[in-house]
């Protein structure tokens, strides 16, 4: 089971240095949604420690991944640093969150 955790986030950490944002508007609708799927994906690791049997987690997982490709595949450029600096404290806050709830 770590290693799905393991392979997913790397996934997502890969597809975010992949994506890039638009406007600034684009790039605000962008990490707001990519937000939601680091929740999504925190609350699928804490399931997955509390029942690592549970079959769900893995549809659950499949949804989460292809939200991630669906948001990379309709990204554009964006340039500025502050939404790279948002970009970090998200990735950040994944790999936080999963390494503590996986000890």
């Amino acid at each position: 089971m770590k290693k799905i955790i393991k392979i997913s986030c790397v996934f997502f950490l890969t597809s975010l240095l992949l994506i890039s944002c638009g406007s600034s508007n684009s790039c605000d609708k962008f990490l707001n949604d990519y937000e939601e799927i680091v929740d999504e994906y925190i609350e699928m690791i804490r399931k997955i420690k509390d029942n690592p049997m549970d079959v769900t987690i893995q549809a659950e997982a499949t949804e989460i991944m292809e939200k991630a490709t669906k948001m990379g595949s309709e990204g554009a450029d964006c340039d500025d640093p502050k939404f790279a600096g948002k970009l970090l404290k998200l990735q950040q806050k994944m790999a936080t969150e999963a390494a503590g709830i996986m000890k």
